[in-house]
Order: structure tokens, then C-alpha cells, then sequence
């Protein structure tokens, strides 16, 4: 499925395509190899971060032109107002280097850009725990809405310290209600990981992935082959024992050019073609960060933005300074620093804004 859906892309255009040291990109790779197609290829990050160092490796062993971009902590403001016009400010913060890449790397925007965009729909990507996860598939049980509310608790991702510092009237405490957006999301009746999976269809690729893409076409024409409906529809009747441990990519990838196997996905040097063995899920997966992130967030037009945000967001400015460390902790998350910065990229247009 992968190579007729890369064979129907017209070759005398060229192709460029993000890789990274994961799944989705080399399996791209090896069908583009596999297809004789010329590639160009480039990475995001410093020249010590997994990503970027394991790109290079890959492109060096097959022969093909690769590029390193290194994100600056600068970029972060430059690219900022292009970002939040492009996504209405829906990509938060810590996101944001997509948008950076695509302005920065240089591709040549009359070829086609490659991305692996929802590649995870051949992986389990909320619930990748082996035996574990197929046990709760077979006995037919219906708990992912409890697992999916579990584990996107504002209790979990938000720290209480931080909860109990917003305005209870306040945008925030009034609107953000993960049991609404799950019974929003979900289909009911669906077994374990089929469920997770149409949680996955149904939020993170209309959202997350459908942002990248916004980005990425800002600089160049991009289109992923794993959301052609054709492969939607394969990887849906793929077995959740192939989708688990990523062996549906580890299978296809050495079937298709062998040699890109034998590289690592992370900083513990064991080759993909690896067997994961019964509790890989259990291993530590050693990953150096390709973005410079908290150096971003010590700049003083991000901290400004944060401040900016939490005001809107209703932060009781009491709490913050009776407590330091709170005051520093609320700055640096996500979602007042995006806010931010769109209030910023509004004012620009001559836009109002007031919490409401």
C-alpha cells in the first residue's frame, strides 16, 4: 500500500522529506529508496539530539543530500505572529518549532515535501503495553473513555498548585472540561484499543497533526501518504498484535531497504530490526531534545507573553506572589505563553481583546 501510494506522486517534481530517528519518516524513506525516487532530506535540532544525529546517519548510508537545521531560541519570537496567524493560535508553545523548520529549512518549494504525519495509525499510540493491551482487546472491555480521562486529567497534566491559582470564574476553570471533550470525541461501544484508536482519528489528527500540516504548507506543498483514506482503511484492519511494539513499521521498513533497519530510533543503540521482546514496553528509551525550549522560555518577550496570558486566563495574582516557585511554574506552561502571543499577534492587527 505504502509504495502505490508514493508511485502515484509525480517523480519528475522531486521529493524532500522531513526525517527524524522514529518510524513514520524511514518507512517513507525506505518505500522512496525502495521506488529508485531521488530525495532530499533534513532534520531539526542541535548536532547532539537523537533526531538530527540519527537522520544523518541514515542519509549518509544510503547516499542521499541531508541538512541539519538547529532551532534558536530567537526563532521563537521571529516566527511567532506567522505561527499564531496560520493556526488561530491553537499550536501551543512547545510546538512551535514545526512551524520554525518549515520557514527556515530551505526545501525547494516546487517539490513535493514528505511528512509522516499520522504514521501512529499503524502503531498503538495511546496504549502501546503488548500483552496487556490485546488482553483488554480480547475480553472485549470498554474502559478507554476512563484510561483517555485518566491520563489527560487537568489533576495530571496541570499541576493542583497551579488549578487552584486560576480564578474559579476565570476562562479557564470555566471552559476546560476534559469529560466534555471526550463525550464530544467519542463513539460509543467500541472495544479497548478500537476505541482509543477513533479517539486518536477523531482528536489528535484533526488537531495536532492537522496544524503541522497547516505549517509545513506555509513554505512548500506537503502531503503524508498515511492520511490517504486508502491507507486509513488498510491500517485499519491491520491486527493490534502488528500494530503494537511498532512491528507493522519494523516488518515493512526491512522488507523494503534492509540497511535502514539496522539504526536505532533512540540513544540506546539498538538497531530497529531489534526483536522488542515480550516487555519492551518496560524499557527506557534514552532521547536527547531537539528544540531549545527552556532557554525559549526565559526570553523576556515569552515571559511577557505568559504574563499577558494568565491574566486573561484569570490567575489570582495573590497566589503568585505568596509563592515564587508558583509564580515561575505558571510562566513557563504552555498555554498562557501561546495566549499570549496570539493577544500579541491580535494587537498587531488592530484587534481588541478582553476575557469574556
Amino acid at each position: 500500500m505504502i509504495l502505490q501510494l508514493l508511485g502515484e506522486l509525480p517523480s519528475e517534481r522531486g521529493h524532500t522529506l522531513s526525517l527524524s530517528a522514529g518510524y513514520d519518516s524511514r518507512l517513507l524513506l525506505a518505500g522512496l529508496l525502495h521506488l529508485k525516487r531521488e530525495v532530499t532530506t533534513a532534520s531539526m535540532g542541535h548536532e547532539q539530539s537523537t533526531d538530527s544525529r540519527i537522520a544523518a546517519k541514515l542519509a549518509q548510508a544510503v547516499g542521499i543530500p541531508f541538512r541539519r537545521l538547529e532551532i534558536l531560541p530567537r526563532d521563537y519570537i521571529t516566527y511567532a505572529r506567522a505561527i499564531m496567524t496560520t493556526t488561530s493560535g491553537e499550536k501551543t508553545f512547545s510546538h512551535w518549532h514545526t512551524g520554525i523548520y518549515s520557514e527556515r529549512v530551505g526545501f525547494d518549494p516546487a517539490a513535493w515535501h514528505l511528512a509522516g504525519s499520522n504514521g501512529e495509525v499503524c502503531r498503538s499510540y495511546y496504549f502501546d503495553k503488548g500483552w496487556q493491551g490485546l488482553c483488554l482487546q480480547w475480553a472485549g472491555v470498554r474502559a478507554w473513555p476512563l484510561r483517555l480521562r485518566i491520563k489527560h486529567s487537568i489533576r495530571l497534566t496541570i499541576p493542583r498548585r497551579i488549578c487552584d491559582a486560576m480564578s474559579p470564574t476565570g476562562a479557564f476553570r470555566r471552559h476546560l472540561s476534559t469529560g466534555r471533550y471526550l463525550r464530544e470525541a467519542c463513539v460509543r461501544g467500541p472495544r479497548f484499543l478500537d476505541g482509543l484508536e477513533m479517539f486518536y482519528a477523531s482528536h489528535r489528527v484533526r488537531y495536532f497533526i492537522g496544524l503541522g500540516l497547516a505549517l509545513y504548507r506555509r513554505a512548500f506543498p506537503t502531503m503524508s501518504p498515511f492520511l490517504d483514506a486508502r491507507f486509513i482503511d488498510y491500517a485499519s484492519r491491520l491486527p493490534h498484535s502488528l500494530k503494537s511494539a511498532s512491528r507493522f513499521h519494523r516488518s515493512t521498513i526491512a522488507r523494503l531497504f534492509p540497511q535502514l533497519a539496522a539504526f536505532p530510533t533512540d540513544d540506546t543503540q539498538v538497531p530497529m530490526s531489534a526483536s522488542p521482546g515480550p516487555l519492551y514496553y518496560r524499557r527506557h528509551h534514552p532521547f536527547t531534545a531537539y528544540n531549545p525550549l527552556p532557554q525559549a522560555r526565559d526570553l523576556p518577550e515569552v515571559r511577557e507573553w505568559s504574563r499577558e496570558g494568565l491574566k486573561l486566563l484569570g490567575a489570582m495574582q495573590s497566589h503568585m506572589d505568596a509563592d515564587a516557585s508558583l509564580e515561575r511554574a505558571m510562566e513557563r506552561w504552555d498555554l498562557p505563553i501561546t495566549l499570549g502571543a496570539l493577544i500579541d499577534t491580535l494587537k498587531t492587527r488592530g484587534i481588541p481583546v478582553s476575557a469574556g
